[in-house]
């Protein structure tokens, strides 16, 4: 695999942001090679898109559609507080169960004025724009992961297709590992 380059010296906008989705795509893929744990590469998807679109923050869920049960496998730039409270929530309505069930990826310019989100939750950690993309592949969801930002309407187009694309890959991995078990 190709190593990507550098920006360029004085390199701004849309060529920076270009570069450092790049990147984050990248890292991904090299975290899928060397990693077969899914906690640890959505850990890594986490970080890696969490630094590209500039977010606060993001979280990680495997699903177990037998259990109809959604379970936290990563968490990035949040409390313990917050994480008990999306933890007491997580399998009931909510965000990332609506984004498992309808299998379409969502942008939300401020979950705290969002019904499906844990607007409680939100608030504890002030977090405002979202971004939520089903893990799939093939025919199944595997899970969610999500990025936040503390600023509303913070999010556009080319960070809903950067989380997208992650989440593809972050979806092999989870599969792989369930055909190796």
């Amino acid at each position: 695999m190709q190593t990507p380059r550098q920006p360029r010296p004085g390199q701004t906008g849309r060529g920076l942001k270009t570069h450092m989705f790049r990147q984050a795509l990248y890292e991904i893929s090299r975290s899928l090679q060397l990693n077969l744990d899914p906690s640890i590469v959505a850990l890594h998807g986490l970080r890696s898109l969490i630094k590209a679109t500039e977010s606060d923050s993001g979280l990680a869920f495997s699903y177990n559609p037998v259990a109809d049960q959604l379970e936290l496998v990563a968490a990035e730039g949040v409390t313990s507080r917050y994480l008990e409270e999306v933890e007491k929530l997580i399998n009931g309505p909510s965000l990332a169960r609506y984004v498992v069930e309808s299998r379409q990826g969502v942008l939300i310019e401020d979950i705290q004025k969002d019904a499906r989100s844990a607007i409680k939750a939100s608030k504890i950690e002030g977090l405002r724009s979202t971004i939520v993309m089903p893990l799939l592949i093939e025919d199944r969801c595997l899970g969610a992961i999500v990025i936040f930002c503390r600023e509303a309407g913070r999010y556009d187009s080319s960070d809903f297709d950067l989380v997208s694309a992650a989440a593809s890959n972050i979806a092999r991995c989870f599969f792989k590992v369930a055909a190796i078990a």
